[in-house]
């Protein structure tokens, strides 16, 4: 496959980019770092969505001041082409970050809740397929699944929600903002760069979504649903069980769609949703393959992108069931990266922008200055 990528809609686009910052919003993080000191989720969860659509459009603005084709055009146009080429190796690594980490999540709970007489690396022989043939297929098969997917998955979590609207308690919630303004403020960040990867990448792929305008107006829809869906899911959780609870339940959303009463017109539907997290992680995680390989492929001048493809899913399972086997210095890794990946990435995202609208205004008085001149 080369790097013609084809076209896309716009709907697409939103729908993949919506599906891969929901389910990195909510399993990428564990509830023993979220809630010890109370909780503001509903808040430092939305509030990171915003800041990474800052940033994006940001970059879009840098792009379009120094006329740039995509994202790596403007990086080198502001740093040159070494560096340029660091920033994008980072930004492949937090876009196995983002895909890694929902996918951990999700081995566990197939090991735990579904598969207990397996093990995990014979639930990953059944994965590694999906995102291989995905990420191989390319940029529009990835993006109009998505497009299918995404009124389902968004329709029936906030069913799932909804179905236990009178068992919530805004009582839970004590004491509100429990856990101060500053950790809020941390999350936030921690949050933004988890969220970040999946819009930069349409900044990569500007030609596929029909230039930079109409990938900020994507960006300019995804962000907000996007903020507004983790914001809903992270209150009811607030509200169903207090922040005590939460720190001591591993994965509280799952507990959540558990809590179905037996009266209920809809039964069991712990399972129909995890039927549609397991779809919408597996996408996700192929749209990251896709998009680290994309990018590795770019960087590098390679036509193929399917070695690096094949070899990009491979590690990307490797480290997720070496990460619960002999490996622990693995999850010891991704928590630092997630941890501090506001200032590994989001933050030489943000300077490398802000040098690339400086430079181009420099340059465009000067040529100014020169034709007045003459």
């Amino acid at each position: 496959m080369h790097l013609a990528e084809g076209k896309v809609g716009q709907q697409a686009v939103i729908s993949m980019t919506c599906i891969a910052m929901a389910t990195a919003g909510l399993f990428s993080f564990y509830s023993g770092e979220l809630y010890p000191n109370g909780n503001s989720t509903y808040v430092s969860f939305p509030v990171g969505v915003l800041i990474a659509g800052l940033v994006f459009m940001l970059a879009a603005a840098a792009m379009k001041a120094c006329n740039a084709n995509c994202f790596i055009e403007m990086l080198e146009f502001s740093v040159g082409k070494f560096f340029a080429r660091i920033i994008c190796a980072v930004f492949i690594v937090y876009c196995i970050v983002a895909a890694i980490l929902p996918l951990n999540r999700f081995l566990n709970i197939m090991f735990n809740s579904f598969f207990i007489n397996s093990n995990y690396f014979t639930i990953s022989v059944f994965i590694y397929p999906v995102l291989v043939v995905f990420s191989l297929l390319g940029l529009e098969p990835i993006y109009r699944t998505a497009r299918a997917l995404v009124w389902f998955f968004l329709l029936a979590h906030m069913l799932m929600l909804g179905n236990e609207a009178g068992g919530l308690e805004i009582t839970e919630m004590a004491p509100i903002m429990g856990d101060g303004i500053k950790n809020t403020a941390i999350i936030s960040l921690k949050s933004s760069a988890i969220f970040l990867p999946a819009l930069l990448f349409i900044l990569m792929i500007t030609r596929s979504v029909h230039g930079i305008k109409f990938a900020k107006r994507a960006a300019s829809f995804a962000v907000p649903i996007t903020a507004v869906f983790c914001g809903i899911t992270y209150l009811a959780l607030a509200m169903m069980f207090n922040y005590v609870d939460l720190t001591n339940i591993y994965t509280p959303l799952y507990r959540y769609s558990m809590a179905v009463a037996s009266e209920s017109l809809i039964l069991r539907l712990d399972k129909i949703m995890s039927f549609i997290w397991i779809m919408a992680i597996l996408l996700s995680g192929s749209y990251y393959v896709y998009a680290s390989s994309n990018i590795y492929a770019k960087i590098f001048s390679q036509n193929d992108m399917r070695p690096a493809a094949m070899g990009v899913a491979l590690m990307l399972l490797s480290i997720a069931v070496g990460s619960h086997l002999t490996f622990p210095a693995i999850k010891d890794v991704f928590d630092f990266l997630r941890n501090y990946g506001f200032f590994i990435f989001v933050v030489p995202v943000i300077l490398v922008s802000g040098i690339a609208i400086v430079r181009a205004s420099i340059l465009n008085n000067r040529r100014k200055y020169e034709v007045g001149t003459n």
